[in-house]
């Protein structure tokens, strides 16, 4: 019961904090897209690299995520702050292509060594 009360409270207050911020943005549907996009790419990386390179392991996979996804916020926000132009909808292929990357690059480091 408690842990329905705290996700009640939780999901309440990013609807709260939406409905404040919702002016910001020119419509819903661009407000929902630019969320998605910082978020969409990291995940479409994880089901590439487990459907396409089964050779990469979940460490590699979830250490590629702690890594990606600050990079997708933070180009996001360069580009809220006119440092770089990166129009929202291409941090979807970045943050595939990245985790993809990244997770090739670290799986070595996982690798279980076999006797």
């Amino acid at each position: 019961m408690n842990a329905s009360r705290l996700f009640t409270l939780m999901w309440g207050m990013i609807a709260i904090f939406f409905a404040v911020n919702a002016s910001l943005f020119e419509n819903l549907i661009q407000a929902v897209n630019i969320i998605g996009s910082l978020f969409y790419g990291t995940i479409l990386g994880v089901f590439a690299i487990a459907f396409l390179f089964p050779k990469i392991g979940g460490k590699a996979t979830m250490w590629s995520i702690v890594i990606v996804e600050p990079i997708i916020i933070l180009l996001y926000f360069l580009e809220v702050r006119e440092v770089i132009r990166l129009e929202f909808l291409w941090l979807n292929p970045i943050g595939c292509l990245l985790m993809i990357a990244s997770a090739g690059l670290l799986q070595p480091l996982f690798r279980k060594e076999t006797a």
